[in-house]
């Protein structure tokens, strides 16, 4: 395999890795945080990777004026993903996403608010 072509498949690899662990990533802040710093975390997320697709554009032309090489680029790029990878796995606990959950959910989904109960029996069907 050339140099090239290690890329490539370095690339994919790394392509692969991130793509399958979205559905997993974000489901992080729901499992450590309340419904409403939730929100907050999910938010400051998306902002932070909105932010990321613009710099990293400007950081890639910056690599490949100074060195020449679009593949170097790509080595930065993969080698921040890793970064990223290292600081979810050292700085979560899997105790701490075990615990939660094992608790039940606080959304309020499926719960009647105490103002709307009905009497037991009744129909909730609509008046004619």
């Amino acid at each position: 395999m050339g140099f090239a072509e290690g890329h490539v498949a370095l690339m994919s690899l790394g392509a692969a890795a991130a793509l399958s662990s979205t559905s997993l990533f974000w489901t992080i802040p729901p499992a450590l945080l309340s419904p409403g710093a939730a929100a907050a975390g999910i938010a400051i997320i998306s902002s932070i990777g909105n932010l990321a697709g613009v710099v990293s554009q400007a950081m890639v032309g910056a690599i490949k004026s100074a060195s020449g090489s679009l593949y170097v680029a790509f080595d930065v790029i993969g080698a921040v993903q890793i970064a990223g990878i290292a600081l979810v796995l050292i700085g979560i606990r899997a105790r701490d996403l075990r615990e939660s959950a094992m608790q039940p959910a606080a959304s309020g989904l499926g719960e009647e608010a105490p103002g709307n109960r009905s009497a037991p029996g009744a129909s909730h069907a609509p008046s004619p």
